[in-house]
């Protein structure tokens, strides 16, 4: 255990693991606002639902995304849509793009792929992404209430936020794998990895910032956008994490 972590770390620091998160961090940024956005319009009718699932993000998180809403609310729907329309893809692609890089740079397999080809690939997953963000939050919102009184409250309720969780690995794992070009077996340790690790990170920090929260000390009114660019970071860096960990675990 002791090898691996020590391999971990030295494949974090040789592949600039800190430096790429924060450039990946700055493409999800972008991404999140006007994914949020397109979510607001749709799901309009929705509020009550909507704030339930606003509720699952950290504090700090849930705190930006309802001021984002707020603003964006008041806007006409059709402005709204011809702003954010798109940011709404150009951005997550854009993100797809930089993770499927990191991958082969850190594998080191050479980009012999056609121009084309390659971008079409990053086309599809990126839409992939949006779809599985679109179906898993519209399910919630919609859906959520009848998977509950169908199987009970409980299990309703795990198998609710459950769902979105595994549809967004096995989406992490097929990314994972077209990067690095190895079977499943091969990649799906690090896909959950990146999972668990941003999951029990993500309730560690808003345990964090809720009891011992210094960033409002620090930056003033901008505490809340400032903690909230730490866990985009974060979140960044959980991604990359995984493909470190599936190189790792490839070579021993």
């Amino acid at each position: 255990m002791a090898g691996f972590i020590k391999k971990l770390k030295d494949c974090i620091f040789e592949n600039e693991t800190g430096g790429r998160s924060a450039a990946l961090a700055y493409y999800l940024l972008f991404s999140v606002f006007p994914v949020i956005g397109v979510f607001n319009i749709v799901l309009k009718s929705y509020s009550g639902q909507i704030e339930k699932l606003i509720a699952l993000l950290p504090a700090v998180t849930a705190d930006i995304v309802e001021m984002y809403i707020d603003h964006v609310s008041a806007y006409p729907e059709i402005t709204m849509l011809s702003a954010v329309s798109f940011a709404f893809f150009y951005m997550p692609f854009r993100a797809v793009k930089f993770i499927l890089w990191d991958i082969r740079k850190v594998y080191g397999i050479k980009e012999g792929m056609h121009f084309i080809k390659k971008n079409l690939q990053v086309f599809i997953y990126t839409l992939l992404l949006l779809l599985v963000l679109v179906f898993t939050v519209v399910g919630m919102v919609i859906g959520g209430d009848m998977i509950v009184v169908l199987l009970g409250d409980l299990l309703g309720r795990y198998i609710k936020y459950f769902t979105p969780c595994a549809a967004m690995l096995v989406l992490i794992a097929f990314i994972f794998r077209t990067g690095a070009k190895r079977p499943f077996k091969r990649i799906y340790k690090g896909a959950v990895a990146s999972s668990l690790l941003w999951h029990t990170g993500s309730i560690a920090f808003s345990f964090y910032v809720n009891t011992f929260n210094k960033y409002s000390i620090v930056y003033g009114s901008f505490g809340s956008l400032m903690a909230f660019l730490v866990w985009v970071y974060f979140s960044s860096f959980c991604v990359l994490a995984g493909t470190r960990i599936n190189y790792i675990l490839d070579n021993e």
